[in-house]
């Protein structure tokens, strides 16, 4: 595990990385629980929220370097008010998407800057409305 997680991870060992896209107020724990959806509802003290906090589904696979999956969904609220991941229904415009290229996704194994990102935004079943995934 990456030094930096050692913290978070004493705080609630279901953290499972960061995502950060700069010069954006998007800068979070992504955690994972065995309840897919838990988070949706919850902070990352596990307290209930009507933010949620971003997670990872149940079965994503992200505990050693040779299992994590190529694709990776996150999930997580869209709030309209510029918090979570409300920010994300910028990439619909051109210059957004050129001035922020870059989703910092860091796991506790490892650091990455990610390109070329697709986010949709849209109902999941069994999941609120409003939420999106990267």
């Amino acid at each position: 595990m990456l030094a930096k997680f050692g913290a978070l991870y004493d705080a609630n060992a279901d953290i499972r990385g960061w995502i950060h896209i700069p010069d954006t107020e998007i800068h979070y724990p992504v955690v994972q629980s065995q309840i897919d959806g838990y988070y949706s509802s919850r902070n990352f003290y596990k307290k209930p929220s009507s933010y949620g906090v971003p997670y990872f589904s149940n079965t994503a696979r992200i505990y050693s370097p040779s299992e994590v999956n190529r694709n990776l969904v996150i999930f997580g609220n869209n709030t309209n008010n510029r918090q979570m991941f409300s920010q994300l229904t910028e990439y619909t415009h051109l210059e957004f998407l050129q001035a922020h290229p870059i989703v910092q996704m860091d796991t506790l194994l490892s650091q990455c800057g990610l390109e070329g990102i697709r986010c949709h935004g849209g109902e999941y079943p069994g999941r609120p409305s409003g939420q999106f995934r990267i």
